[in-house]
């Protein structure tokens, strides 16, 4: 999810939950293109909203959290 130089990765799975194909998507097709968290971003599970739903989260260096929401 998170890389070294703060861009996002987003790997899609286009396949089913039993047979799962991922793909990573690139460009304008990666929702989260052009977000820059600064280095080292570091991906956390949690259920941000109590809906039993578990997201991630990144954060970015210095300990400041972000939290971003697919449509």
């Amino acid at each position: 999810m998170g890389e070294e130089t703060g861009s996002l990765n987003y790997i899609e799975n286009t396949g089913t939950s039993t047979a799962p194909v991922f793909v990573q998507r690139t460009g304008s097709a990666n929702p989260f293109d052009g977000i820059d968290l600064g280095d080292y971003s570091t991906p956390a599970l949690g259920d941000f909203d109590n809906d039993g739903t578990l997201r991630p989260r990144p954060s970015i260096d210095k300990l400041r959290p972000h939290v971003f929401s697919l449509p």
